[in-house]
């Protein structure tokens, strides 16, 4: 059986897909905890809210319009990596280090069995849970960033 080359232009590795759903994934769980921090603490800054509480709720609502476009942004590059454009396994590779680099200064800032817990008190299993999300993280950005490191050549073929 004859394959034209249009067919195999348009073949992605198995990797970029994997990469790609999880990008799209994490985008959508990323938007909808953007939009509910968001609105949530919109409807708290409003709702009658008084001297510093105003200006805490704010800011924090102006987080959740940062988390809002992080999550537009995970899905443009699923997007982007699903359609196999060079920009988004640049734009997925980057957002994978910048992650990498954030969830290490959180690991350092708070490692899993540590003393500092009890001096902020935090009860230990919510520090051991916060450590445990940014340990997965951690480790999900590192195999994005290989998976779409060794499917490279397949965006060069795309050109």
């Amino acid at each position: 059986m004859h394959v034209s080359s249009v067919e195999v232009r348009r073949s992605r590795p198995v990797t970029i897909t994997v990469a790609s759903l999880i990008f799209l994934i994490f985008g959508i769980f990323t938007l909808v905890a953007g939009f509910v921090v968001f609105g949530l603490l919109g409807i708290l800054a409003g709702a009658g809210s008084e001297g510093p509480a105003v200006i805490i709720f704010s800011i924090l609502g102006g987080l959740g319009a940062v988390i809002v476009v992080v999550g537009l942004l995970y899905l443009a590059t699923g997007y982007g990596l699903w359609n196999m454009r060079g920009w988004a396994a640049i734009l997925g590779m980057l957002i994978c280090l910048i992650n990498i680099m954030i969830t290490s200064f959180l690991q350092g800032m708070f490692p899993m069995y540590s003393w500092y817990y009890d001096r902020l008190g935090v009860e230990w299993s919510y520090g051991f849970f916060l450590s445990s999300v940014s340990s997965a993280s951690h480790w999900v950005d590192i195999l994005i960033f290989i998976l779409i490191a060794i499917s490279w050549r397949a965006f060069e073929e795309q050109r």
